[in-house]
């Protein structure tokens, strides 16, 4: 019975994790698009970030400022393999009083990914409903 309660506590945690993370990202992402600049970028290199899951890759996108100046800024996200080539375009987005804190202005990353975060969520959430009604029912 303990091993189940553990069980079933552990998977109410990672649910909650997991969904509230997706609904971090889409609202900071989505706080940054409403908010902030958007721009065309261009991708100068891929700077590897050695992490939990291995050496990931996040591109290092250039592009113009309002002043006309030229900044260099990387998003938070990384992937393996990197996502985009050299001289790649990218659409990006970005807080005017903060330019280094930029997002990639992109379908997947404003909705798929933080979606995938929330269904992982919502699965273990439903798991863990499943097991402890389940032991409920076992009384």
């Amino acid at each position: 019975m303990m091993q189940r309660l553990f069980i079933t506590a552990f998977l109410g945690l990672f649910c909650a994790v997991f969904c509230g993370s997706a609904i971090q990202v889409f609202q900071e992402s989505n706080q940054i698009i409403s908010n902030g600049v958007q721009v065309e970028g261009r991708v100068v290199w891929n700077e590897a970030v050695d992490g939990s899951d291995g050496i990931t890759y996040r591109p290092a996108v250039e592009f113009q400022l309002p002043s006309g100046e030229q900044h260099i800024a990387s998003p938070s996200s990384s992937s393996n393999p990197a996502s985009y080539s050299i001289g790649d375009p990218i659409h990006i987005a970005y807080i005017p009083d903060n330019p280094d804190k930029i997002i990639i202005n992109s379908y997947f990353w404003r909705y798929i990914f933080p979606g995938i975060f929330f269904l992982i969520g919502l699965f273990t959430g439903f798991l863990s409903l499943g097991i402890l009604f389940g032991q409920i029912n076992e009384e």
